[in-house]
């Protein structure tokens, strides 16, 4: 297999590589330290904030959102950041004043992260909703036995 050539491929490439890294980051992350509620579930809740079950499949889809709005967060930063330097590379500003590479991207990162974490965290609704006919089989049944006329639950997504 032959691999292509480092030269040929624009510095780019080479800027977005940290972006890949955190998303991995977080798709390892944040399930391993949410670990208990994969196992154990989470708690579910009706309309009235009555609790009504427990689902580990509504754990998993909560810490798949959790990921999802985790990794959308780090992209404004992580490629705009990258193609702003590029730009200002191209016209020379770091070859005149090379001492304004470090502060330039940490200053302009910082900048988008004001607007991207509120925005990747309103993605998604802390407390989400799932159709009981999405859930396990077992916490269907209970559902349905006790409180008859519920459709769709609400649990804790998290942050």
């Amino acid at each position: 297999m032959k691999y292509p050539n480092r030269a040929n491929l624009s510095p780019i490439i080479g800027r977005l590589v940290p972006l890949v890294a955190v998303a991995s980051a977080n798709c390892i992350n944040i399930p391993m330290m949410r670990m208990q509620e994969i196992k154990n579930g989470v708690t579910l809740y009706d309309e009235e904030n009555n609790v009504v079950g427990v689902s580990k499949t509504a754990a998993k889809t909560g810490i798949s959102a959790v990921v999802a709005s985790r990794c959308a967060m780090a992209c404004p930063g992580m490629i705009l950041t990258p193609i702003l330097v590029e730009i200002l590379s191209k016209r020379g500003l770091f070859k005149r004043y090379p001492w304004a590479n470090a502060p330039v991207q940490t200053l302009f990162c910082g900048f988008v992260l004001i607007f991207a974490t509120p925005l990747g965290c309103a993605c998604f609704s802390q407390r989400a909703s799932i159709k009981v006919n999405k859930l396990e089989e077992n916490v269907q049944e209970k559902i349905k036995k006790s409180y008859p006329n519920v459709e769709v639950v609400w649990y804790n997504k998290g942050l």
